[in-house]
């Protein structure tokens, strides 16, 4: 009948081919982005070990490198200097604050007993010098009404010694109007001198507890300051334009492609000669006079 049919291909080995080519696109796409890069302030380069393990190295330029060793080993010192500190920083801030030891808070005394105090002082001292004065007067009006033969009781004694009372009465109202007055006015003094004592001792307590804070952190803010400096920076390196993996060839599709046309070729050229064959039996068969078989 002719030819025997094709033989299936190797898949297996149609897909290795194709793990193999995929595997060295990706080599070579690695290869293609780890490029050596070289600016004024260091480079950048790649290297690939014997086990396909890829290294960049970083190397800056001679004197930034330099600054950078001189820099860490300044870094090194402070840190050793500062270190070394600490124990310093334990003595003052070990111990909690003692807030008594401070100016205490001012205090203001109270305003209406310094007022009322105020108030009866004054009217104290006018008093002090109405009393002898009204008795005077009531010694020197009670003779001469008696002189003229007028005693109590009499129209022109009672009209005399009422107009004395409401004279002295009225003084004495004047005294205490004005002591009053003047017991505002004092307190009010007194009191605005006493907020400026009690300002001055409350900014006072608050200057020193800042200035024993200030004490107790001052060893630290120290060592802070050693410890901070500014660092050599990495250099940075230009972008690159990254190249793109190359899609790697399809060994198994092409192996399968081709093994169907083949299969394909074969078919049709058996079915070819199927079709010769049995025109060849036919035209036989009618030589010899045997029917054809119905179909």
């Amino acid at each position: 009948m002719g030819k025997k049919a094709p033989r299936a291909p190797d898949y297996n080995a149609a897909e290795q081919r194709t793990a193999q080519a995929s595997q060295e696109a990706v080599n070579t796409q690695n290869v293609a982005n780890r490029p050596t890069q070289n600016t004024p302030w260091g480079n950048s380069q790649w290297t690939q070990g014997p086990n396909g393990q890829w290294t960049q190295n970083v190397s800056l330029d001679p004197q930034d490198q330099q600054a950078l060793d001189s820099q860490q080993q300044l870094g090194a010192d402070r840190s050793r200097f500062a270190g070394g500190m600490f124990n310093r920083v334990q003595n003052e801030m070990g111990a909690p604050v003692d807030f008594n030891q401070f100016q205490g808070y001012g205090q203001l005394g109270d305003y209406d007993t310094r007022r009322q105090s105020a108030e009866d002082a004054a009217y104290s001292r006018s008093t002090g010098r109405l009393d002898p004065y009204w008795q005077q007067q009531n010694s020197d009006m009670e003779v001469k009404l008696r002189s003229q033969g007028l005693v109590p009781g009499d129209e022109a004694y009672d009209r005399a010694t009422g107009n004395m009372n409401r004279a002295r009465n009225d003084a004495y109202s004047t005294a205490r109007d004005d002591a009053v007055g003047q017991g505002r006015q004092e307190s009010t003094l007194a009191f605005d001198q006493q907020l400026g004592t009690a300002d001055y001792q409350n900014n006072l307590r608050t200057q020193q507890i800042q200035d024993e804070l200030t004490k107790r952190g001052w060893g630290l803010n120290e060592i802070n300051s050693l410890l901070a400096g500014s660092q050599v920076g990495m250099p940075d390196m230009p972008n690159f334009e990254a190249s793109s993996r190359a899609q790697a060839p399809n060994y198994s599709n092409a192996a399968l492609n081709t093994y169907q046309a083949r299969l394909d070729k074969f078919n049709a050229k058996q079915a070819q000669i199927q079709g010769i064959f049995s025109g060849i039996t036919g035209i036989a068969k009618a030589s010899m006079g045997i029917p054809p078989i119905p179909m």
